[in-house]
């Protein structure tokens, strides 16, 4: 259910007579499809999963809307079939993010300017693109890009990513209804702003909806942002971004940069434009972004915010439940696991034990 209701008021603020509007937003939960044999769901899906056979998407830098080919590449590669390339991304360089965070400051005042309903409307329109033009095509891009299974898939890459939408509207709308007490010899009033300069989003490899919510949520909220997305989910983040361009995001406000890791977290927290960092991946990387930060505070116009989401372990096979590990390094990774128990006294393997790294 999605209901929208806007209200309209007036109130005096000395002179001139000002209008505020003000918005309510209802909202529930994405419905989860079954897949089942012969749904329609199901022959879609089918259907995005075979165009994208013998396909590998050409995924460029994009700063301010303009497309640019570096032509130094990397491959995204199938998890589960590594001769299988996927997507074939161009990476930005030191000066290309540079070039990004100038463009994305030069939008930036317009876009924290347009009133917070218009912001909200665009992501609301992109959970409707997801929920139903796309949701095939997102949800294939995961399952093959991330080795997701269908059901993975479908609560990560659809239901989650919309609800994320939906529901960050919502919020953004309620905070923005509050009112601070008048009293008899003033009228108190309160705006959300977004942040002076530009946050930067990192997003990881195995949420699909984590990497359009760090990036899209603080754009909402009248951000400009610089979103990096993980080597090893290009194309659903690629995806994603043309969602949301789609829905009518303007040219500017989130830059979309393939990068080297350290070249892209190097740049950032170098510029004293930097106001705030969405992250989720490893410890040890948001360790490295803090220190950086920490070292360079002195430069910065403002206090960058830093939000992390760290740690923890979270095929076109319908009926499986547990697909491959997403590259080389989790695999290793986990083989050394798997390894310790078989060497420890202290250790019995009671099911499985073996791996292969086809």
């Amino acid at each position: 259910m999605l209901t929208v209701t806007l209200q309209v008021f007036r109130r005096i603020q000395r002179s001139p007579l000002r209008i505020q509007t003000m918005a309510t937003l209802t909202v529930a939960n994405e419905p989860l499809y079954d897949f089942t044999k012969g749904s329609t769901e199901r022959q879609q899906l089918e259907e995005a999963l075979k165009n994208l056979e013998g396909k590998c998407e050409e995924i460029p830098v994009v700063i301010g809307g303009e497309k640019i080919f570096t032509g130094n590449c990397l491959y995204q590669v199938c998890p589960f079939d590594h001769q299988r390339k996927i997507a074939k991304y161009h990476l930005a360089d030191k000066e290309l993010i540079n070039k990004a965070i100038e463009n994305a400051l030069s939008v930036r005042e317009e876009w924290e300017a347009r009133p917070l309903t218009e912001r909200t409307n665009i992501f609301l329109k992109a959970a409707d693109l997801i929920s139903t033009k796309y949701r095939p095509m997102i949800l294939a891009a995961t399952m093959i890009g991330q080795g997701k299974n269908v059901w993975q898939a479908e609560i990560d890459a659809a239901a989650e990513l919309v609800d994320f939408y939906r529901f960050n509207a919502k919020n953004a709308l309620d905070i923005a209804q509050y009112k601070p007490i008048d009293t008899k010899e003033s009228v108190n009033t309160m705006e959300y702003r977004g942040l002076e300069g530009f946050f930067a989003a990192i997003s990881p490899f195995n949420f699909t909806a984590i990497a359009g919510n760090l990036a899209g949520t603080p754009a909402m909220m009248g951000n400009v942002v610089l979103w990096k997305p993980s080597d090893t989910a290009m194309l659903s983040g690629w995806t994603i971004y043309n969602i949301l361009r789609e829905a009518g995001l303007p040219d500017g406000v989130v830059q979309f940069l393939p990068a080297d890791g350290p070249t892209f977290g190097n740049t950032i927290t170098a510029s004293p434009e930097l106001s705030g960092i969405n992250f989720t991946g490893s410890v040890k990387t948001f360790r490295h972004l803090w220190k950086q930060v920490g070292q360079n505070l002195d430069i910065y116009k403002s206090f960058p915010r830093l939000m992390g989401e760290c740690g923890g372990k979270n095929g076109d096979d319908f009926s499986v439940f547990m697909s491959a590990v997403i590259d080389d390094k989790s695999f290793a990774r986990i083989k050394g696991y798997i390894d310790h128990a078989k060497s420890s006294p202290n250790l019995t393997i009671l099911a499985g034990g073996n791996c292969d790294d086809r």
